[in-house]
C-alpha cells in the first residue's frame, strides 16, 4: 500500500509536469513528440524503483512513510516487557521468541508497565494503523475492480455492436480500402471492413476491424480510411488498452484521468497529421472531420475513433489549419526540455545509499553521503551541526549484556537504552535479511540535565525522543548481533530499513585468484592474470576506507630471492612461477581512506604519510603463479613479508598453493595399476610428477621379484645448486655429495607416489645426473622401498591405497612430511 501511494505521488507530479510542459511548448513540439512525452508518465507509474538522483522530482514531493499493514499486537502496549515475553500463544515462532531487556546503570530493569490509556497515547505517535491502512487497501481494490469492470463493459458493448455489423461487400469500397492500405504502408495486412455504426473507428487488437458509417462520399471515405489505418500503424489500440489498465489501477487520481484524455487527443492529432501528410489534401480532410463531429457523440475507451467530441474536433480542425513544422532550433530546444523532464521524473530521490562504510567484523553498510562519522567499527553519525542522531554497533550478547545467550536469533536478548519504552516491535524480512525493528520512546534528557534546567526556572517537561532500532544477526547461532539506530525525527523508519537492507559482508577482492590460458610466455600470461586480479579489486564494492578506483603495474620481473630456483623447478606436484611486482593503487576517496584500518592491503606499503593520499605504491611484492592439475595458469596471490618471515618463504608459498589449488590425489589415484609391467600407466604417473621435464627415460624391472622401477633425470644445467657442498672434499672423495634437502624431499615424494600407485612395485630408484660447481659431472642415486616408506610414515601402504578416500589421507601425509623436511632444512 505504501508503495502504491508513493507511486501515485510520483505519477501525479510527473503528470502535472507533462501537462504544464505540453501547454508551454504547444506548437513548438511536433504531434509525434506530444505523444512520446507520455512515455515518461507510463514508466513512472509502472516501475516502482528507479535510479536515484539529486535532480529528481521525488526530492521535492512528500513521501508516505511507515504506513504499516501489520498488526504488531502487543507491540502497541508501550513497552510491556512481560507482554512481549509471554504472548507467544498468538504469534509465530519468529515473532514470539524475542526477549527485550532494558538494563539500567544500577542493574535494575527500568521498563515500567504502562496503562492502556498511556499505551494508546504513545502508539498514536506512529503513522498509520491497521484499520486505516486496511480501509485504504480494500477501497483501492474495490475501485480498481469497478473501474476495470466499467471499462471492460464499455469495450464489450462496442465489440458486440461491431460484430453485428455486416462486412463490406462493395467491390469499389474494398478496392478503395486496399488503395488506402497501400498509401498507409500496410499493404497485405488483414484488416476487416464493416459498414454501419454511428462514427468511424478502429476496433480489435488481435483481429483489427475498421468500422465505416454510411453517408460518406468516396473522397470522404478515403480520408476516414486513412485516419483509421494510421491508428493501426501507430498501434493505438494497444496504447489505449494499456492506458485503461493503468487507469483502473489509479482510478482515484483525477490528474491521471485528465492525462488519459489528453493522451487520446494527442493520438488523434498525430493521426490527423500523418493522414494529411499521406493525402496532401488538408482542406478536404478538415471538412470530413467536421462532418464526422456532427454525428452522435459516444464514449470510447479501448478503441481508436476519428470522432472524440465536437469541441475536440473543433480544436483539431484549428490545429490542421495551422500545421507547420517548427524551426529546427526551436524544436531542438523543446526536445531538450522534454528530455530534461524525463530525467527529472524518471529518477528517485537521492540520499539513501551513496557510499559504503566498514561497520566492523568484516561487514559493511551503505549510508547517505552527508552522514559524517564514517569510521571502522562501532560509530556514531552526526549532522552538519555536529549533533549525533544515530549510530551502529556490534553487540556480543554474552560479553555486552551479561544475559544468557540462546541458540537462535529469535531467542536472543537484545539490550535497549536506559529509560526507553517500547512502542512497537516488528520482525521483517527484506531481501533475504531478517531484522527486528523496534520503535522506542526515550527520555529526552538525563536527570542531571533536568535538574540543571529546573535551577534556571524552566520546569516545562521536554518532549520525549523517538528512536528506531534495527537488530540483525550476521550468521545463524552467532553471538554477535548488529544494531543500527537513528532518531525518528531525522531518519524515518523506512529510510533506516533501506539502509539496513544494505548490510552485508564486505567482499574480499584480495582473495580472488583469476585463471587464464597459458600463452607460451609466462611473463605475458602472468601480466594478464595480474591485471584481471586488479580489475576485480577495482570493481569490488568496498567500504570507502578501503576502496580503490584504479591501479598501475609499474613493473614485474622473475623473482630471484631465497628458494626461488627450488620453487619454480621442484614444487611438489604443481608448476610454480614467482614474480617481483611494483604497483600503484589509486584511492577512491582520499579523505576517508584508512590504510591502518583496512586490514587487507596487498603488500608492504611504502608511502604511509600524507593526509589525503591519492595513491599508494608498493615495491618488490612477491606474486605467486601456478599451473593447476589441468595445466591452467592461476594467480595464487601476494605473499606479504610478515608471513615469509614467520613461516619461511618456501613453506609460505607452498601453503598458499595448497589452499588455492584443488587436491590432486583423485587424479593420481585414477592412474593406479596392479602391475609394474603396465608401461603406459606407469609412464603417465611419471609424467604427472615434478622433475618430469628433466626426465631422461625409465626402466621397468620385471624379470624377477622384487619388481622395481628406475627413473633417470638430467639436471646438469643446474650445476652445484643441486648438491650440498658445505664441507670441503677432495675430487676423489668416495663419500660423494647429497642433493639439497629441498630436492631430497621432492625425491622422497616422487618415489612414495610411484610405490603407492604400482601395487607390485617394491623398489623405486631415482637417478639424478648433474654437475658440481667445479664443473665435474656427478650422479646421485635415491633408493626407496616399500618397507622403508611404511616405517617412515607409520602406515600400511595397502590400506592407504584401498580407496580414493584413504589415498587422500595418504597424500596429505606426504604433504606434511614434505613441509616438515623443508622447514627442518630452513
Amino acid at each position: 500500500m505504501e508503495l502504491l501511494l508513493n507511486m501515485t505521488i510520483g505519477g501525479t507530479a510527473a503528470g502535472l509536469i507533462i501537462l504544464l510542459l505540453k501547454r508551454l511548448l504547444k506548437n513548438k513540439l511536433t504531434p509525434r513528440w506530444h505523444c512520446l512525452i507520455w512515455v515518461i508518465l507510463a514508466v513512472r507509474l509502472v516501475i516502482p524503483v528507479l535510479p536515484e538522483s539529486g535532480f529528481s522530482i521525488m526530492n521535492f514531493v512528500p513521501a508516505i512513510q511507515n504506513l504499516s499493514l501489520e498488526a504488531p499486537a502487543e507491540g502497541r502496549d508501550a513497552g510491556r516487557n512481560t507482554d512481549l515475553k509471554n504472548s507467544a500463544a498468538g504469534k509465530t515462532e519468529s515473532e514470539s521468541r524475542i526477549e527485550i531487556q532494558n538494563p539500567a546503570a544500577d542493574g535494575t530493569q527500568i521498563n515500567p508497565d504502562l496503562s492502556n490509556e498511556q499505551a494508546g497515547k504513545k502508539a498514536s505517535g506512529r503513522t498509520g494503523s491497521i484499520e486505516f491502512a486496511g480501509l485504504i487497501l480494500y477501497g483501492w481494490l474495490a475501485g480498481a475492480v469497478l473501474t476495470a469492470a466499467f471499462l471492460g463493459m464499455a469495450h464489450g458493448m462496442i465489440a458486440r455492436s461491431a460484430i453485428r455489423l455486416p462486412l463490406c461487400r462493395d467491390v469499389d469500397i474494398l478496392k478503395l480500402f486496399e488503395d488506402c492500405k497501400k498509401t498507409a504502408g500496410i499493404e497485405g495486412t488483414k484488416i476487416l471492413l464493416r459498414i454501419g455504426g454511428e462514427t468511424p473507428m478502429l476496433h480489435g487488437l488481435l483481429s483489427p476491424t475498421v468500422i465505416l458509417p454510411k453517408g460518406y462520399s468516396k473522397g470522404e471515405l478515403s480520408h476516414v480510411m486513412i485516419h483509421e489505418l494510421c491508428h493501426y500503424k501507430h498501434r493505438d489500440i494497444l496504447i489505449n488498452r494499456c492506458s485503461c489498465l493503468l487507469l483502473s489501477l489509479y482510478w482515484y487520481n483525477p490528474v491521471l484521468w485528465i492525462c488519459f484524455f489528453a493522451l487520446r487527443r494527442d493520438l488523434e492529432v498525430l493521426c490527423d497529421e500523418t493522414a494529411i501528410g499521406l493525402t496532401g489534401r488538408r482542406k478536404e480532410y478538415a471538412e470530413t472531420l467536421l462532418k464526422t463531429a456532427m454525428r452522435k457523440n459516444q464514449a470510447f475507451f479501448a478503441v481508436a475513433s476519428m470522432q472524440n467530441g465536437e469541441r475536440e474536433v473543433s480544436r483539431r480542425i484549428k490545429l490542421i489549419a495551422s500545421f507547420q513544422r517548427p524551426k529546427a532550433w526551436i524544436s531542438g530546444l523543446a526536445i531538450i526540455a522534454v528530455l530534461t523532464a524525463g530525467a527529472f521524473c524518471l529518477t528517485d530521490a537521492s540520499g539513501s545509499v551513496t557510499h559504503r562504510i566498514d561497520v566492523g567484523e568484516g561487514y559493511q553498510l551503505s549510508i547517505p553521503e552527508n552522514w559524517s562519522g564514517a569510521e571502522t567499527g562501532d560509530q556514531l553519525f552526526y549532522d552538519s551541526q555536529g549533533v549525533n542522531f544515530g549510530g551502529t554497533e556490534f553487540l556480543n550478547l554474552n560479553a555486552d549484556t551479561g544475559y544468557e545467550q540462546k541458540s537462535e536469533f529469535g531467542e536472543a536478548v537484545l539490550p535497549l537504552p536506559n529509560h526507553a519504552h517500547v512502542l512497537e516491535r516488528r520482525v521483517l524480512t527484506k531481501n533475504g535479511i531478517t531484522m527486528i525493528v523496534i520503535n522506542l520512546e526515550m527520555d529526552a534528557e538525563t536527570a542531571a540535565q533536568t535538574e540543571a534546567r529546573y535551577q534556571t526556572g524552566d520546569r516545562t517537561p521536554p518532549e520525549p525522543m523517538n528512536q528506531n532500532h534495527i537488530f540483525l544477526q550476521p550468521e545463524p547461532s552467532s553471538e554477535l548481533v548488529f544494531s543500527l539506530w537513528a532518531n525518528s525525527d531525522t531518519v524515518t523508519e523506512k529510510q533506516l530499513i533501506r539502509i539496513a537492507e544494505t548490510f552485508k559482508r564486505s567482499p574480499k577482492p584480495w582473495a580472488y585468484q583469476p585463471e587464464g590460458t597459458y600463452s607460451g610466455d609466462w611473463g605475458e600470461t602472468a601480466e594478464k592474470l595480474l591485471k584481471g586480479y586488479f580489475q576485480n579489486y577495482v570493481h569490488a564494492k568496498l567500504p570507502v576506507t578501503t576502496d580503490i578506483s584504479g591501479y598501475r603495474i609499474e613493473g614485474m620481473k622473475p623473482y630471484e630471492g631465497e628458494g626461488s630456483w627450488r620453487l619454480t623447478n621442484f614444487s611438489r606436484f604443481y608448476k610454480v612461477m614467482l614474480y617481483s611486482v611494483d604497483y600503484t593503487l589509486n584511492i577512491a576517496d582520499p579523505r576517508l581512506y584508512d590504510i591502518q584500518g583496512s586490514g587487507f592491503e596487498l603488500g608492504e606499503e611504502n608511502t604511509l604519510f600524507g593526509a589525503e593520499r591519492k595513491t599508494i605504491t608498493y615495491k618488490n611484492q612477491l606474486a605467486v603463479f601456478a599451473l593447476d592439475g589441468q595445466g591452467t595458469p592461476r594467480f595464487i596471490g601476494f605473499v606479504d613479508q610478515d608471513t615469509r618471515d614467520g613461516m619461511g618463504e618456501v613453506i609460505a608459498i607452498h601453503s598458499m598453493i595448497k589452499s588455492a589449488l584443488p587436491d590432486q590425489s583423485g587424479e593420481f589415484y585414477s592412474l593406479k595399476t596392479p602391475y609394474i609391467g603396465d608401461a603406459s600407466k606407469v609412464g603417465r604417473i611419471v609424467q604427472k610428477m615434478p622433475l618430469f621435464q628433466y626426465s631422461n627415460g625409465m626402466q621397468l624391472h620385471t624379470k624377477e621379484e622384487p619388481y622395481g622401477l628406475t627413473v633417470a633425470y638430467d639436471l646438469t644445467r643446474f650445476g652445484g645448486m643441486l648438491y650440498d657442498e658445505s664441507e670441503a672434499r677432495a675430487p676423489t672423495d668416495s663419500r660423494g655429495w647429497d642433493p639439497t634437502p629441498y630436492l631430497k624431499a621432492q625425491l622422497f615424494q616422487n618415489s612414495a607416489v610411484l610405490l603407492s600407485l604400482i601395487d607390485n612395485c617394491s623398489t623405486v630408484e631415482l637417478v639424478l645426473n648433474g654437475r658440481l660447481e667445479s664443473g665435474a659431472p656427478y650422479t646421485y642415486h635415491f633408493l626407496l622401498d616399500q618397507q622403508v616408506l611404511e616405517q617412515e610414515l607409520g602406515i600400511n601402504l595397502e590400506k592407504q591405497t584401498s580407496s580414493p578416500e584413504e589415498y587422500r589421507v595418504f597424500f596429505e601425509q606426504l604433504d606434511e612430511q614434505y613441509l616438515k623436511a623443508v622447514k627442518a632444512a630452513s
